[in-house]
């Protein structure tokens, strides 16, 4: 599917990367499944990056992988670091009228990264 990265957590769960708008919508609302984790950089545009582990519990080094990679693609990425919000996929709803990729998070946990 274009605007869409594939990659492998440490853990071996299938990580996907929106690339674009519509990519993130695809991602997120198409792809994954209520219990994986959505990651993005807080406040900041960039890729809604999903990790596909169901109902597992993912790693702390799973958690940490896909931090960095919603930090490598996030307009901020030349900072080097910065905090990205996660949370389980069954947390997130679209606003109303909103643009393909936008998302409203619930229950979120952050996470300091730097690369």
């Amino acid at each position: 599917v274009s605007g869409i990265h594939e990659e492998v957590s440490p853990s071996g769960f299938k990580v996907l990367i929106g690339k674009s708008a519509k990519g993130n919508e695809t991602v997120t609302f198409k792809l994954a499944s209520r219990e994986d984790y959505f990651f993005h950089v807080k406040g900041y545009p960039g890729a809604h990056v999903i990790l596909k582990c169901g109902k597992t519990e993912p790693e702390d080094a799973d958690i940490q992988f896909c931090a960095r990679k919603a930090l490598e693609h996030s307009a901020i990425r030349h900072e080097r670091k910065g905090t990205v919000l996660y949370t389980r996929c069954k947390y997130l709803r679209r606003p109303k009228g909103g643009k393909p990729g936008l998302v409203i998070v619930t229950r979120e946990k952050t996470v300091s990264i730097r690369i």
